[in-house]
């Protein structure tokens, strides 16, 4: 496993102890707009904003990528506009930032990237990893071992699928 953490509560059923609860993954984040000019030697690569987050909570429940605001504002992420999002304590506009590239790195030393919008939470907010995010990134909770699978890339079989004519 790669810094998946569980979390109980337990259940007792016929005498076996069962621990239930949450995927958590450890996850880079980096400001994209400063990694592509560090890449273009407009800054130094020193000055890339990078957020690291040990355990991000795997949320089915969530759709996109969710950071409370002070990592956002860590990153020096820029917003893009106000959403209206569906939350369980109700409706609620939230704003929505562009420019993060999220890199989840798996057991085996694979790694999986990609650049996702972000949705602001409250300052000391648990962060998210949504469905959107996990499917684009190629990987599913595993709710009973307390890891992230990573799914097929190669020839043998993908995740990733295209219409073709």
């Amino acid at each position: 496993m790669y810094n998946c953490h569980m979390t109980a509560p337990t259940v007792t059923q016929k005498g076996w102890r069962h621990i239930v609860g949450k995927v958590y993954a450890s996850v880079e984040i980096t400001n994209t707009f400063d990694a592509n000019d560090a890449r273009l030697a407009r800054i130094p690569a020193g000055s890339v904003r990078t957020v690291a987050i040990d355990q991000m909570m795997a949320d089915t429940g969530a759709s996109h990528l969710f950071l409370p605001l002070d990592a956002i504002e860590r990153l020096g992420l820029r917003a893009d506009r106000t959403v209206h999002v569906e939350t369980a304590a109700g409706p609620a506009q939230v704003r929505l930032f562009r420019g993060a590239t999220l890199t989840l790195r798996g057991p085996d030393g694979e790694s999986r990237a990609d650049e996702f919008s972000v949705l602001e939470l409250p300052g000391g907010s648990e962060p998210l990893l949504g469905l959107t995010v996990m499917e684009s990134l190629g990987v599913i909770p595993d709710v009973v071992n307390h890891r992230l699978i990573f799914l097929p890339e190669d020839s043998r079989g993908s995740h990733i699928t295209a219409y073709r004519a």
